[in-house]
């Protein structure tokens, strides 16, 4: 797997971070200059995918509030508790970095990692990708004959088919 290939993932991983901060109301100016001082700071391009960020980074993140976003500690606070953290929840790490990512969470079926399905949403523990069981739900209508033709449990193809019908409406 090329360098190239991974920092597209992590690039568009970082997204769905940047993404989450904006759904909470952190205007892009905050976030680019949370980016900019993190990047410094955690010597990292992608500073919400470490694993230092993951276990240091709270601590980071809230004595540099003024400095980064120009906000309270007690936004911060909330920032971390109902974006940050939740997000970095949903990430594996191997050697410092993210190479996996849940986006319905750990406890469910979907899976994000550029070496399995080209990086492209899978079931966990199989190769198969999230918007193939999509598609042939569609052409068979039914789960249940779904989950039998692949050999997986019925809440992977439930999962598949609302990560995929998420992700669409995006």
């Amino acid at each position: 797997q090329s360098n190239q290939e991974m920092l597209s993932y992590h690039a568009a991983l970082q997204m769905v971070a940047v993404a989450a901060l904006r759904r909470d109301g952190v205007s892009m100016r905050h976030i680019r200059n949370m980016l900019r001082f993190l990047r410094t700071e955690m010597e990292n391009p992608y500073p919400f995918l470490t694993q230092r960020f993951y276990v240091g980074g709270k601590q980071v993140f809230l004595e540099n509030l003024e400095t980064m976003m120009e906000i309270s500690s007690t936004q911060g606070q909330l920032a971390w508790a109902s974006v940050i953290l939740p997000f970095l929840h949903e990430l594996d790490f191997m050697e410092e970095l993210a190479v996996g990512w849940w986006p319905l969470g750990r406890k469910n079926f979907v899976l994000v990692n550029p070496d399995y399905g080209y990086g492209l949403p899978i079931i966990a523990g199989t190769f198969v990708r999230t918007e193939i069981l999509k598609d042939r739900f569609l052409s068979v209508g039914d789960m249940n004959e779904v989950a039998k033709e692949f050999e997986i449990p019925f809440e992977a193809v439930q999962q598949a088919i609302l990560f995929e019908d998420k992700r669409l409406a995006a």
